[in-house]
């Protein structure tokens, strides 16, 4: 545990979660350096603001999970990287107080999404389920309509009541 109290030490955070986060995979790691091995972990790197302006009864954790992927680097990841990441995430979906933040490219065709597929499965009339989509500079001219219809929840997105 490592208390910070300066505007100076709190430019440390990335810095130390990312020492963290070596530590962990490096515990992965077991010792056959011919065979990708596993950079999915279950650990949790905690930070606890505490204080005055931190009341005890008023938490909130943030868990910042893994991205879904749907092929692995045969280099420098487990072949298993897909489902270990699933099996990571599973907890946290069926878990009735967890917020889902399903993180979208805009470009990207959302009806294919695998993490909306998860949250679907997990909370289907998609009341913790709040979807985030990125790149917007990104999407395809003449498609721009389709997504503000999203936005505006003109189109069904899994029911959502959220967008």
């Amino acid at each position: 545990e490592r208390v910070l109290r300066t505007a100076e030490e709190w430019k440390e955070i990335p810095n130390i979660i990312r020492q963290a986060q070596q530590v962990i995979l490096s515990r992965n790691h077991h010792g056959n350096q011919d065979e990708p091995q596993s950079t999915v972990a279950s650990d949790v790197i905690s930070v606890v603001l505490t204080g005055p302006m931190y009341p005890k009864q008023q938490t909130l954790t943030l868990v910042d999970l893994p991205g879904l992927v749907q092929m692995h680097n045969a280099m420098t990841e487990s072949p298993t990287v897909s489902k270990e990441i699933v099996n990571l995430l599973e907890p946290y979906l069926e878990n009735p107080h967890c917020l889902l933040v399903a993180v979208l490219p805009a470009n990207v065709d959302y009806h294919n999404a695998h993490v909306l597929q998860l949250a679907a499965q997990h909370d289907p009339l998609a009341d913790r389920t709040i979807p985030v989509w990125t790149k917007p500079d990104l999407i395809d001219k003449g498609a721009e309509q389709a997504m503000v219809d999203v936005l505006q929840n003109a189109k069904s997105f899994l029911n959502c009541r959220n967008v």
